[in-house]
């Protein structure tokens, strides 16, 4: 059995919200990489990966700290002081000859507002998941790509389940192009069920 881990320490993120002047909803989580910190407070995190067997590595990842709370523009939620934030993950890559399949679980959880006052929430958590599987035309260049996701959200009209199909063309060593089709299944008028297309080029260096 070899293993490898990864620990980290971040910038807290940032929970987008809307509010009616009563009650404030958590519409999402921003965890993208950034160079501020909107409360100061930081998250800490790991990784630690198993590798049983020749092609095959599981990973089990945490984080914990703080979140931020900010309106959908960006500036803060008055009465709204930071939630406890946790996230935990599993993931898994297995390659057996030219197949190569991917998966990943994770939940994200923000605590309750423990404020006083008519803008306190309640917590909220989100879960997804998703297969992916990939295999290569002989010595083409070209391979199909098969994915499944699944989301979901506190608010029914984010929830979302996804089929996607794709191709990639690899034209270097570190050059691929990839086209891909989503066919989504959310609520009835939601942007979570309209269907669409992605194109992407990727260039490593």
């Amino acid at each position: 059995m070899r293993a490898n881990y990864a620990v980290y320490v971040g910038n807290g993120p940032e929970l987008e919200a809307e509010t009616d002047g009563t009650e404030v909803a958590l519409e999402g989580i921003m965890a993208e990489g950034r160079t501020a910190d909107a409360d100061g407070d930081k998250v800490f995190g790991g990784r630690l990966g198993l590798l049983p067997m020749t092609g095959l590595e599981i990973g089990l990842s945490a984080a914990t700290g703080k979140a931020a709370v900010t309106m959908l523009d960006g500036a803060a939620v008055a009465n709204q002081a930071s939630r406890d934030y946790e996230v935990l993950g599993a993931d898994m890559a297995w390659r057996w000859g030219a197949l190569d399949t991917r998966g990943e679980f994770v939940q994200s959880k923000v605590g309750a507002d423990g404020s006083a006052g008519a803008t306190a929430s309640s917590s909220a958590r989100w879960r997804s998941w998703y297969l992916q599987a990939t295999y290569p035309f002989g010595s083409t260049g070209f391979g199909g790509v098969v994915r499944y996701t699944d989301f979901d959200a506190p608010h029914d009209n984010l929830d979302q389940r996804q089929w996607a199909l794709g191709v990639n063309y690899q034209f270097a060593p570190n050059i691929i192009a990839k086209a891909a089709y989503e066919f989504n299944q959310g609520q009835t008028g939601a942007k979570s069920n309209d269907d669409a297309l992605l194109l992407q080029l990727s260039y490593g260096f």
